[in-house]
């Protein structure tokens, strides 16, 4: 397995990959979308709620950023870098892609929303994303959704440019995938950058961890949530995830020392520890992955990573509402979901 990295080009040269092509009509569009000269692909990779591909779907993806990103370009392409399917409120959609401007520089992770095409012939889809910072510089990434049970064709091209969509970026790296080396990957989640949340179950009763070190919802305005801070306020953690299965992360709270939740033997509590930096596992019992819930746009929900299929939930047990988790509900379970107010 051969690796790239660290990789600049200059935006000539990326025309050449075929990321930027477009017929002569639609080269204002291009203009006014594209609005950077040099692109790097060591930036922060893009995320998506799932890496299998299905017709008509809406997608969430996630693109890490930082107080110097100004604006970010999604796209979405076939095998033929064709531009497919909708990007939803973007500021503007061009014949390749979608321009969306950053109002709040202090948020850490972009989201946007993505409608695949309804189309049963299509079997590959790779998201691209070039986040842009305010020296007109572009950070490069992308992901690769495929349809259950396809296999991409790692063929060389016969011209002088390469093809990205025979390649995988992992870790921001990327690696050009050679016949019969599907072992050589290893499972792992890297912690990138934390966020300072609040979160409230659908009675908008906020979670807070108590004296005994549990996790338990309770009624609380706003100035109790201050005052019994850092009680109410929780430190979630993003993490790489080597297999891109979703928005990975942890959940710990800071109060003498620092704890993270665990869900080990399906049993909700708080381990006195600091998230790790990396996790040589494909699943952990700190490990969630936190999934917007279709057709509530302001409703997460968090999987854990070590039990596929079970949630955090809440529950009523002797007057407390507590924290748990649960096998989800396929008739719909709106113990699951819970708001998630990230804290500047």
């Amino acid at each position: 397995m051969a690796v790239l990295s660290s990789m600049l080009l200059p935006l000539r040269l990326f025309l050449c990959f075929g990321l930027l092509c477009s017929s002569p009509s639609s080269a204002d569009d291009i203009d006014n979308c594209m609005l950077f000269n040099e692109v790097t692909t060591t930036g922060q990779g893009i995320m998506a709620n799932s890496d299998v591909y299905e017709s008509n779907t809406n997608y969430t993806v996630w693109v890490p950023v930082n107080a110097s990103i100004s604006s970010v370009v999604l796209r979405a392409v076939d095998a033929n870098n064709n531009s497919l399917g909708l990007w939803e409120k973007a500021d503007k959609l061009c014949n390749n892609g979608a321009l969306y401007h950053l109002d709040n520089l202090s948020d850490q992770l972009f989201i946007a929303n993505w409608i695949s095409p309804n189309s049963t012939n299509i079997t590959t889809i790779v998201l691209q994303a070039f986040t842009i910072n305010v020296y007109n510089v572009a950070a490069f990434s992308s992901l690769q959704l495929e349809r259950k049970g396809i296999k991409m064709a790692a063929n060389p091209g016969k011209d002088n440019c390469i093809n990205f969509v025979e390649m995988k970026f992992i870790d921001n790296m990327l690696y050009f995938k050679a016949e019969n080396d599907d072992n050589l990957e290893t499972d792992y989640f890297g912690k990138l950058e934390p966020k300072i949340s609040i979160i409230r179950n659908l009675n908008d009763q906020v979670l807070f961890v108590n004296q005994e070190n549990q996790p338990v919802f309770e009624d609380m305005p706003d100035s109790d949530c201050t005052d019994n801070a850092p009680h109410t306020v929780f430190i979630i953690y993003m993490y790489k995830d080597s297999l891109t299965r979703g928005l990975a992360v942890t959940i710990s709270v800071k109060c003498r020392r620092m704890s993270t939740l665990s869900c080990k033997n399906k049993t909700i509590s708080f381990k006195e520890m600091c998230p790790p930096d990396s996790i040589n596992d494909e699943g952990n019992d700190i490990i969630f992955f936190q999934r917007s819930v279709p057709g509530h746009d302001d409703k997460i929900q968090f999987e854990s990573s070590l039990y596929k299929g079970y949630f955090l939930a809440c529950k009523e047990e002797k007057d407390l509402f507590k924290l748990i988790l649960k096998e989800k509900d396929e008739s719909g379970d709106k113990s699951i979901m819970f708001t998630v107010q990230n804290k500047s």
